[in-house]
């Protein structure tokens, strides 16, 4: 008798040792998963340096609104008396507040997102669309987690089957980090080009010019990317310019 308790105690206790493993192997494969799908924030393909991670909520990606804003020139502060984030870049305006879902940029009526803002580890985080919906910046999510968010489409993958077209400049605006926003037509029926370093543009002899050189009054063609952003007006990444006038 006393053996045959040996034996069952002896089986319950290397059932018991099996079951410990496997619960270790299983937290060490969710620990595994939780490191592999972990969000990187990409600014115009650079990491951004921030301390706080993007995460996600039922479907959303949240991300930090600070530490990215300020990175497109905006400034931010924290309104204590009606409790938001209010975000100034020049004329362009807009405020955020946790828990409400609803986001407006200058005078454009407000509109819901996937997710109201949320407050997270100290700091106020907001759904990545935010950036692409609300302010007419595009981003992309790759396969290795890595959300990049840019100004402009600089991918030129896209440039064979690229738009073409003509227009006059009613505006032209320099943006801090370098970069022209050329408004063609009008704010409600038309489109702003972001024009850089990635842009050939020249006159009406032929010449490379220097973006510097556009003014507002000149009729120009060209061809700009496909990929647009949802703003009012949108925005897109222009190819090439001439001048044609």
């Amino acid at each position: 008798m006393k053996i045959k308790k040996f034996l069952i105690c002896s089986m319950v206790f290397l059932l018991s040792l099996t079951g410990i493993a496997s619960a270790t192997e299983v937290a060490n494969t969710n620990v595994t998963q939780t490191i592999n799908n972990e969000y990187k924030i990409l600014i115009n393909n650079l990491a951004l340096e921030t301390n706080y991670k993007p995460y996600k909520s039922d479907s959303t990606i949240m991300v930090p609104l600070k530490d990215i804003a300020v990175k497109f020139n905006y400034q931010v502060n924290w309104n204590k008396f009606a409790k938001r984030i209010e975000m100034i870049n020049g004329k362009y305006t807009t405020s955020v507040k946790s828990g409400v879902n609803s986001y407006y940029f200058n005078q454009i009526s407000p509109r819901p997102l996937s997710k109201a803002p949320e407050i997270k580890n100290g700091t106020t985080y907001v759904p990545v669309e935010f950036f692409k919906d609300i302010l007419g910046y595009s981003y992309s999510v790759d396969t290795n987690n890595n959300i990049n968010i840019y100004i402009a489409p600089f991918n030129k993958t896209d440039i064979g089957t690229a738009i073409k077209f003509d227009g006059e400049i009613t505006n032209i605006e320099k943006s801090r980090n370098g970069y022209y926003m050329v408004l063609v037509g009008s704010r409600f029926n038309g489109t702003v080009l972001m024009v850089g370093g990635h842009t050939t543009i020249s006159d009406v002899n032929g010449n490379i010019i220097d973006a510097s050189k556009l003014k507002a009054g000149d009729k120009i063609t060209g061809e700009h990317s496909r990929i647009m952003t949802m703003s009012i007006p949108p925005q897109s990444s222009a190819f090439k310019i001439s001048l044609s006038n």
